[in-house]
């Protein structure tokens, strides 16, 4: 038998296996930034009230901050509400003068975190198609964030689920709901 015949029988039968090492992936990215830069000091801000035309206040605030053996000016404003107080939008405006200086001073390092999680455990497979009747594990559907909990209906436990759907060039969202069968496993009873 030649290598080219052995290539084709092997080509041939990779498809064939590959379902049985099928395994469901799932990637988690996470952004962080970091700086290197500290005020070690800072002199007594400057604190002043605006008012706007439309009757809105805004404390600004100004300072010097040291960083390292330099120094900085820094300005920040926060919008007072009669929620607030004096103090803590002031203090707002304080912590936001300091993040855009640390900012501006540069030194900033953002880290990227991918992490690729694969697994072939059925529970964690997103059901592609979910017509009336599908039965998956509670895992496999989408709950609805605005209704999260569990309702009686003819003696069943019952929940409202999400599924987006691509129809006629457009994305839509319908609602449905999903009763329990037994331990994990629900069925979608309506959609709409």
């Amino acid at each position: 038998m030649s290598l080219k015949n052995i290539f084709t029988i092997t080509v041939l039968l990779l498809p064939a296996c590959a379902p049985a090492y099928a395994q469901i992936c799932r990637v988690h990215n996470q952004s962080t930034s970091e700086s290197a830069v500290t005020i070690s000091e800072r002199t007594y801000p400057r604190r002043d009230i605006i008012g706007d035309p439309d009757g809105t206040k805004h404390c600004q605030v100004m300072f010097r901050a040291r960083v390292d053996n330099q120094w900085y000016d820094a300005h920040g404003s926060a919008k007072w509400t009669s929620d607030k107080t004096i103090e803590s939008t002031c203090g707002q405006a304080i912590a936001q003068a300091e993040q855009d200086l640390i900012s501006s001073i540069g030194n900033t390092r953002i880290a990227q975190k991918t992490v690729l999680i694969c697994d072939d455990d059925e529970r964690f497979r997103q059901l592609e198609q979910f017509p009336v009747g599908t039965v998956g594990d509670l895992e496999q559907f989408r709950l609805h964030p605005e209704y999260p909990r569990e309702f009686a209906y003819n003696g069943a436990r019952c929940r409202w689920i999400l599924d987006t759907v691509y129809q006629n060039s457009d994305v839509k969202t319908l609602q449905g709901i999903i009763c329990n069968l037994n331990g994990n496993k629900w069925a979608i009873v309506d959609k709409f």
